[in-house]
Parts: structure tokens; sequence; C-alpha cells
């Protein structure tokens, strides 16, 4: 019987002894959580710190490093191989130029189209630049207009739109071609134009696309044209092949012209022995006898002699 009172005392004293760990577990448990705690919260805090001091030296070495490659010509001797690695690569697998071909040349030049392009056979085709070589084109001084296109695996294929003759710019000095919009084509060679009509004084390139296109309308007296003379920059003269002076207004530049074929149709007066027709008097013009006329007259009226006709008036 003692046996069994002793172990019954022991019991309760056991059990009591496992409930007592738990909670002295628990609290070591607690102090270790707030152990990481306190050390992540002043982790943060110095990462927060110390950062941006970080973030400075970073940016201060790879700028110091790359100042260095520049000054050095390494960053230029690193790319200058990577570009000449990539060349021989698209060469050796078939994209080299081997043939440029050109449409709608006239006038220019292959020779220096050629050379604008600043290209060589057996380059890589495509590693040209297209915008860059239109550009050079488009300075060449025939060259209005170029496109300029691959056509793989090694050919380069380019489109012009030339600058079309208009007429010879005369000046003091020297003469020029043009085209319509009083562009300068070129002063070289001028005698393969000698067909086109001349324009004479200074803003007469300006100005000469709109006359010609108002004697286009009228391609009999347009064929007689020898020359039309600018004059101070706002009228024309214009010269004919025999050698009469059309003395133009400033205005209405079209119903005068139309007046003077006119005036030839019902009268021949572009056929007769005058000097000049003047047309800048809006209520008449005014027909100068040429000097083999005058000599040839009789009486005080030879001197300065002109004849004089309303609009409408017969000669």
């Amino acid at each position: 019987m003692a046996r069994g009172r002793t172990k019954a005392k022991a019991k309760p004293a056991a059990r009591g002894r496992k409930r007592g760990r738990p909670a002295r577990s628990e609290s070591a448990l607690s102090r270790t959580v707030e152990t990481a705690a306190r050390r992540i919260r002043n982790w943060r805090r110095d990462v927060q710190r110390l950062f941006p001091v970080a973030l400075f030296a970073g940016l201060a070495g790879v700028t110091i490093l790359a100042v260095w490659a520049w000054a050095s010509g390494s960053l230029a001797r690193a790319a200058a191989g990577g570009q000449a690695a990539l060349e021989r690569v698209l060469v050796d697998a078939g994209f080299s130029l081997a043939k440029i071909t050109v449409r709608g040349r006239i006038n220019a030049e292959n020779g220096s189209i050629v050379e604008a392009l600043g290209l060589e056979l057996g380059q890589s085709i495509l590693q040209i630049d297209l915008a860059a070589a239109r550009e050079r084109l488009e300075k060449l001084e025939w060259i209005e207009e170029a496109t300029v296109m691959r056509l793989l695996p090694d050919t380069l294929h380019i489109e012009v739109v030339e600058r079309r003759p208009f007429a010879v710019w005369r000046m003091r000095e020297g003469d020029a071609l043009i085209d319509r919009k009083g562009h300068v084509i070129t002063r070289e060679r001028l005698e393969r134009f000698a067909g086109l009509p001349s324009v004479v004084g200074p803003g007469a390139a300006d100005a000469a696309g709109e006359l010609i296109s108002v004697l286009d309308r009228e391609p009999l007296l347009k064929s007689r044209l020898r020359a039309a003379i600018r004059v101070g920059e706002r009228r024309w003269d214009l010269r004919l092949d025999n050698g009469i002076v059309v003395y133009l207004p400033d205005t209405d530049v079209e119903g005068a012209i139309r007046e003077l074929v006119e005036l030839d149709t019902k009268h021949r007066v572009l056929g007769r022995e005058i000097e000049s027709i003047d047309l800048r008097f809006p209520d008449r013009y005014v027909i100068k006898p040429s000097i083999e006329t005058l000599d040839s007259a009789s009486g005080p009226s030879r001197d300065g002699a002109s004849g004089v006709a309303g609009r409408g008036m017969n000669l």
C-alpha cells in the first residue's frame, strides 16, 4: 500500500512540471522574435542611410570608367572591332554590295552619282544608310528627288527625278541653267541648251516661271522670243527674233500678251519695220518705228516719231 501512495503523489508533481515547460518556451520564442525584429529595423535604417551614398559612389564609378574608356580610345576600338566583325559576318553570308543600278538619269553623270554615294563594292549591303545616301544624292545639282532601295542580296537600286532645264539665266556674274522654280542647275556646258529662252537681270530666275507659263499658251510668240529682260524686279521687256522689243506692264501680263497676239493677227505688227511696242499704258499702245523707217521718211516728223493708237483703233 505504501508503494501505491508514493506513486499517487508522484504523478501530480510530474504533471505540474510538464505544464511549466511550455510557458518558458513561449517566453524564449517571444524574446527571439523581438530581437529579430529589432535587428531588421536596425538593418532597414542602415540601408536607408547608406543607400544614397552607395548609389552616388556607383554612378561616379561608372562615369569615371566611361570617361576613361572614351579618353583612352578603348570604347571606340571596341565599337570598331564589333562593327568590323559584323561586317565580315554579313559579307560572308552573301550580303555584300556587288552592283548599283540607276533609273531616271538623263543629264546627271553616273560618276557623280557613284561619288556622292560614297560606297564601295564588296561592303555589307545591310549596313548602308539609305536615308543618308538619298540626302547626298539630292545635293547634286541635277537631282531633285532620289529614292534608294536594297535589292537583296547584293544590289543597290536608285531612282532619280532630275530637274528639268527651263531657261538660261544671264547675269553679269555669268550664265546659268535654271529650272521652272528658278533653281540654278548648272553653269557648265550651256551650249547644249541654246534653244531655251533666256531671262536677263536680277530677280529674273524667280519670276521666269510665271512669264513662260503665259507664253506657253501662245506658242508662236514664244518661238520668236530671244530674251525676257527683268526690269526693276517688277516687270518684263520681251526681245523678239527680229529685234523688236515689247514693253509689258507690271500687272496683267497675260492680258497684255493676249492683246499683242491679237494685234499681230489683225495688223501683222511684229513683221513691220518697228523698234518697239509699248503696252504699259491702260488706254493705248505706242509703236516706235525703227531707225531705217525714220531715215526713209521725209518731213519734220522724222525725229523721234512714234505711232500712238488707242485700244481697239485701226493702225
